[in-house]
């Protein structure tokens, strides 16, 4: 069998291609896959716990197995990645939390059983935040993970390990979870693809902190705005992963039945805000303003109706998300940081300075901040212009979601800054801690959204932009992924020095 010199930058799909044509063994694809992550991951600290060797004996089975097969399944042989959040039976789940450092699954995510299911082998689970509350990558389980473009900088979060492994090169595609960007922030700054779905399409059953019998039993109220979606080196990947995952598995209770439009193959209309001015996040830097504007103008030359929106379109987003994640009758924060005991701010804040706390400081200060809301929720609940506040912002939200959709309508797309710059150094996005609802206003909006780069930064770090479609019509922001993709090259390789 041939040995491909650019394996590292084929598609899920060509790779299961090539391994289907027999022009290289699974084997030869998952080894190839190793070489790269053990060079590389003592500097990107990215893939966290390994599965070379139970996944060498099967890429082994699936080398000997090609030979007599015939109808094989899509994505045969192909080496995957894996949230650390995502359950992997067998594997740790410790969320990058001490208190769960020793925690092994029993069984896993609905949707990694799924791509199993499909052939794919599992390569490693990889590096989230502390419970995944933060977009960068550090906790104080298995430390901090760099960015693969210039290990100096960020590689975002919470999928920030499967965003460096995957810009590396190491991975062809993984599995990933998004709350408020936590796909598509690491895609952006490490230059890949991925995809937050329509909300409820895709089972969360197995996602930290939910088992299966845990999640069968969430009523309503306590359903989180989590959605998982995949990251991929390419465009092309998207829309299979996503139909592989996609559909009810009779144990996530809001989980529903859903089938793709695809009379609508590509949007009618292309919408745009290079700058969008929202009140608590940075302003967008002249890089990204310029490529969300050419990628516009691009889609323009080559036939689509393109219209500028008004920047102030989104000026609520913060409040509006920050409100509906308070909506949910959530698991206290501070009771799942620090499980066994209260958190005291002056001794933890001692402890934080001395680095010798088990925790990482937006973690801690989301514990104060969420002990503090506790001792204060019931006055606030009998406070009826806090109440009145409540509502009101329940009620904006809505109405952005039904003047969104109307300007959707089914047919249309939204082209929208992933992030307001490129990967900062570590630690600095504690000045901007506020620029995660770029992404995070489609949680709460409901939308489905494509994370795609399109060029690079003066500094040589990636550029990214979102792609934001109507509900439950993900097809067509992948689509216009695919013809950036095209346009702009779609993933650059680091240069490895």
């Amino acid at each position: 069998m041939n040995t491909h010199s650019n394996l590292h930058h084929l598609s899920a799909i060509e790779t299961a291609q090539i391994i289907k044509n027999k022009e290289i063994s699974p084997l030869e694809v998952f080894d190839s896959h190793v070489e790269l992550i053990e060079r590389f991951n003592p500097i990107l600290n990215a893939a966290v716990e390994m599965n070379f060797e139970k996944g060498r004996e099967l890429a082994k089975k699936y080398s000997q197995d090609l030979l007599k097969k015939k109808d094989l399944p899509p994505l045969y042989g192909v080496p995957f990645t894996c949230k650390e959040m995502l359950a992997v039976k067998n594997f740790k789940s410790t969320a990058g939390s001490v208190y769960y450092k020793d925690r092994i699954n029993s069984e896993s995510a609905t949707v990694v059983e799924r791509i199993e299911n499909a052939g794919a082998i599992l390569l490693a689970t990889t590096n989230v935040p502390e419970f995944g509350f933060w977009f960068e990558t550090n906790n104080q389980v298995y430390g901090r993970t760099s960015n693969p473009y210039n290990e100096k900088k960020t590689c975002g979060g919470s999928s920030g390990g499967e965003g460096a492994l995957i810009g590396l090169g190491a991975s062809p595609f993984g599995l990933g979870s998004d709350i408020g960007g936590s796909v598509r922030i690491p895609a952006a700054y490490c230059g890949v693809f991925a995809h937050k779905a329509s909300s409820e399409i895709i089972p969360l059953t197995g996602h930290f902190p939910y088992s299966k019998a845990e999640i069968s039993a969430l009523s309503d109220e306590k359903y989180p705005m989590t959605t998982v979606g995949p990251l991929a080196r390419s465009a092309k990947d998207l829309l299979p992963l996503i139909q592989l995952m996609m559909g009810p598995d009779q144990i996530d209770p809001k989980c529903s039945s859903w089938t793709f439009d695809f009379k609508i193959k590509k949007p009618k209309k292309i919408f745009y805000i290079p700058d969008p001015l929202i009140h608590g996040a940075s302003p967008v830097s002249k890089e990204v303003k310029t490529q969300v504007i050419k990628s516009a103008e691009y889609l323009k030359e080559v036939g689509y109706e393109v219209e500028e929106l008004s920047n102030d379109f989104f000026i609520k987003a913060l409040d509006l998300w920050f409100n509906e994640l308070n909506q949910m009758d959530r698991l206290s924060f501070s009771d799942l940081i620090s499980p066994n005991k209260k958190i005291h701010f002056f001794s933890e804040a001692t402890k934080m300075i001395l680095g010798k706390s088990p925790h990482t400081f937006p973690n801690f200060i989301l514990s104060i901040l969420d002990q503090f809301q506790g001792k204060s929720k019931e006055q606030y609940f009998q406070n009826s212009q806090h109440q009145q506040e409540r509502i009101r912002l329940q009620l904006q939200l809505l109405n952005l979601r039904q003047r969104f959709n109307n300007l959707l309508n089914n047919e249309n797309v939204l082209l929208f800054p992933s992030q307001p710059k490129a990967a900062p150094e570590h630690n600095v996005l504690f000045a901007t801690p506020f620029d995660f609802i770029y992404c995070g206003i489609f949680n709460a909006l409901k939308n489905p959204s494509t994370q795609v780069p399109v060029g690079m930064s003066k500094d040589q770090l990636p550029l990214g932009i979102q792609v934001i479609a109507p509900f439950k019509y993900d097809h067509l922001s992948i689509s216009i992924g695919e013809e950036l993709e095209q346009a702009f090259g779609g993933w650059t390789p680091p240069q490895f020095k």
